[in-house]
């Protein structure tokens, strides 16, 4: 089993504080250290399906690139594998958008009934003048859209 694990921090701030912790004792107290470094949030997903031309190997490379990261909440966990089967459905014809993802895959978390879908466009934002104009992939049938009670779309 491949697990991804998401990290949300406060802001960018608080992640340099954290990686900055130094290994012995600070002067602060236990709950101020604690503050600072603590994520707001975090996430463990599987992997349930990846989807990908042959021969080309998912894997995000360098900070400039275009990924399109969705966390779907379902409002009825017993749901769930309803959901997860349509989006498995859907997955091939990705390849056939314009620009398309260089690869997608769907993941499971590992502590809800969530899923989430990252897509790597293989581009660096860079090559788009527009950055609106790029296609915003959509797993959601409408016979599953009513299932999900969020859907949150982050491009970076």
């Amino acid at each position: 089993m491949r697990v991804l694990t998401l990290t949300q921090w406060q802001n960018p701030k608080s992640y340099k504080t954290f990686l900055a912790q130094p290994n012995t004792e600070s002067t602060k107290t236990d709950k101020e250290a604690t503050e600072a470094i603590t994520p707001t949030r975090i996430v463990a997903l599987t992997i349930d399906k990846i989807q990908a031309p042959e021969g080309i190997i998912p894997a995000l490379s360098g900070k400039k690139t275009l990924v399109q990261f969705d966390e779907i909440a379902i409002k009825v966990a017993e749901d769930k594998t309803k959901l997860i089967d349509s989006m498995e459905k859907f997955l091939p014809s990705l390849m056939q958008m314009y620009p398309a993802p260089r690869s997608a895959i769907l993941f499971q978390s590992k502590d809800s009934a969530d899923v989430a879908l990252l897509a790597d466009w293989g581009y660096s934002s860079s090559e788009f003048a527009d950055l609106s104009k790029v296609p915003t992939v959509n797993l959601l049938s409408d016979d599953v859209a009513p299932l999900v009670s969020n859907c949150s779309d982050l491009k970076s």
